[in-house]
């Protein structure tokens, strides 16, 4: 780790030590200078340490709105498969939000009869804009609403699918980011916790578990690391699908080696894990993302005048 990427993470530790930031927060540090300046190095550290935190903050709105060239001007629906776009049944959609509250207007977009649209609504108790909480802290919600009177406005299809792009490697390094944090978590605890008079962390079967997540993690990143010189929807949609094995991978880990104190809720452990599971979900789980990857391969390689 270099002087530069050490400074903005011990920065970046003492923000996030109060749980949630805010976006003004992060420019009162020259955040805006920094994304400018060095995308990869800003996006990767920010998302990692949030996850290794388990903070929360509006970033992956305002990297989306980076990356499509403007900003929806509310908080940003995510799909919850593998696709860039929110699907619509029976004239219903649904998505994910991350940070708003009630009464909050929220816009993504949407694929009705195959005609992408961008759509607002806002956050309410009823059928329009119903939201439930996904987890405990109130960070993200999934939101379902009726398609049918929501405004629409037409979408640049090739700059949403970059933004969600983006969005799908940022929430990689937040994944792994909470894999590392759980994953530090089981050693410390092996390290201490001892069983037959030896901690059990100088057990073999602890210490290849460890190993073995540790190096999914590692190749996960890599992965990751890689999307920064090849951001096309097939290759994020591998890296979203591998941080989240890796991460879970992690997380099954992380609860065998802390036994009994990982169900406590006084342990750190439960609230990190909830989170992952929550962004597992979030533009896509490993199998949705891998199926739509396989269409996009075929259609790529069909012959042409093929169905």
């Amino acid at each position: 780790m270099d002087d530069v990427e050490g400074l903005i993470r011990s920065t970046l530790q003492s923000v996030f030590a109060a749980g949630e930031v805010t976006t003004a927060e992060l420019d009162d540090l020259g955040w805006a200078e920094l994304i400018a300046d060095d995308p990869a190095l800003a996006v990767t550290v920010l998302f990692d340490e949030q996850g290794r935190s388990g903070a929360s903050s509006a970033m992956l709105d305002v990297e989306v709105a980076r990356v499509i060239g403007c900003d929806l001007g509310a908080a940003v629906i995510f799909p919850v498969a593998g696709d860039d776009f929110i699907a619509v049944s029976d004239g219903f959609a649904t998505g994910a939000v991350v940070g708003p509250s009630s009464g909050s207007l929220v816009s993504g977009v949407v694929l009705d009869d195959g005609r992408p649209a961008v759509v607002s609504v806002a956050l309410g108790a009823g059928r329009e804009g119903a939201a439930e909480v996904l987890e405990a802290r109130g960070t993200w919600r999934r939101v379902r609403f009726a398609v049918e009177g929501c405004s629409m406005a037409p979408v640049d299809v090739a700059a949403w699918s970059a933004g969600m792009a983006a969005a799908r490697r940022a929430v990689a390094f937040e994944l792994l980011g909470l894999g590392w944090a759980m994953l530090d978590l089981a050693c410390a605890h092996a390290r201490e916790r001892e069983q037959f008079g030896r901690p059990i962390g100088s057990f073999q079967a602890v210490q290849h578990q460890l190993a073995d997540a540790a190096v999914a993690l590692y190749g996960a990143k890599a992965l990751a690391d890689e999307s920064w010189t090849d951001a096309r929807t097939e290759v994020t949609l591998a890296v979203k699908a591998e941080a989240s094995t890796a991460t879970l991978l992690a997380a099954r880990t992380a609860q065998q080696v802390l036994g009994g104190m990982g169900f406590t809720a006084e342990h750190p452990f439960g609230a990190l894990f909830r989170r992952a599971l929550v962004l597992d979900r979030v533009l896509g789980t490993p199998a949705s993302c891998y199926q739509r990857l396989a269409e996009l391969l075929d259609a790529e390689t069909a012959p042409a005048g093929s169905l």
